[in-house]
């Protein structure tokens, strides 16, 4: 491992409004790919209810009069999948390394395996015990055409199950100079959040989607049998990180270029509803 892998950037635990929140991840991926940053690890979570498109999902997915009346923000990332609704009782991980190097193998599934390694180790920390899903676990779920406009209701492998339910959402987004693994954690799941901003042909597909999601997915309260403190976590995850993967976690900040990066993309995509509503 060089010199520049041995230590990790810890930006601390934030609660912002979603733009922002959007914009530093692919801030700080573009920084780390130019070499301009460490690798980073961060926790982040939500100062206002947001619901946020994939990047190549339809806006007609949503029920555009319901999820503003509510008043929550729409977004759009840079990732795949479908949609999701995310508050203050969801925790975001992001892991960010440049391509090809240790922490970011170019082999895809060694990618989620590390990761998923890490978020296991630490979630274990705080005693939550989880069993991670298998790639031949995940191609045995036949995807359900009508839950396809909710991301939590399907099955990636090296997600994890507590009881047979998911608990975690994964992803990785990857660029030909930096890779970023993400992870979103709920607190407590929004099941009726998530059914009401999701466009429905009638009554009963909404039933079905509100009994199947109930089902599907469960929450680190539940697995714990109390909520989660998100400082708790952080100090866990950066213990695991340190440990498994044998580098020195230090606490940083954003780089001048990584906060005028960050306001350019706020000004020029995530709050701008050219970017938001292009599909």
């Amino acid at each position: 491992m060089t010199d520049a892998e041995n230590q990790i950037r810890l930006i601390d635990l934030t609660f912002l409004d979603g733009a922002r929140q959007l914009a530093m991840s692919e801030a700080i991926m573009t920084a780390v790919g130019q070499g301009a940053a460490p690798p980073t690890l961060r926790l982040y979570s939500w100062s206002e209810p947001v619901v946020i498109l994939g990047v190549g999902q339809p806006a007609s997915d949503l029920d555009l009069d319901v999820v503003r009346a509510r008043g929550y923000r729409i977004l759009r990332r840079i990732g795949g999948g479908t949609a999701v609704y995310h508050d203050a009782d969801e925790v975001s991980v992001d892991f960010i390394v440049q391509t090809g190097s240790q922490l970011g193998p170019t082999d895809v599934h060694a990618g989620y395996r590390q990761f998923a390694a890490l978020l296991e180790d630490a979630l274990g920390q705080v005693d939550i015990r989880t069993s991670t899903v298998t790639v031949e676990q995940a191609r045995a779920v036949t995807p359900d055409p009508v839950l396809r406009p909710i991301c939590f209701a399907s099955v990636s492998p090296f997600e994890f199950f507590h009881n047979l339910r998911k608990l975690d959402g994964i992803c990785q987004i990857r660029r030909r100079d930096a890779i970023t693994y993400q992870a979103a954690i709920y607190n407590r799941f929004p099941v009726e959040p998530m059914i009401a901003s999701i466009t429905h042909e009638c009554e009963s597909i909404r039933e079905y989607r509100r009994q199947r999601l109930t089902e599907f997915a469960t929450d680190m309260e539940t697995a714990r049998g109390e909520p989660v403190d998100y400082a708790e976590l952080q100090n866990s995850l950066v213990r695991s990180v340190t440990r498994l993967l044998d580098v020195d976690v230090v606490p940083g900040s954003l780089t001048g270029f990584e906060q005028q990066e960050t306001e350019r993309l706020i000004a020029e995509k995530y709050a701008n509803d050219s970017w938001t509503f292009r599909r």
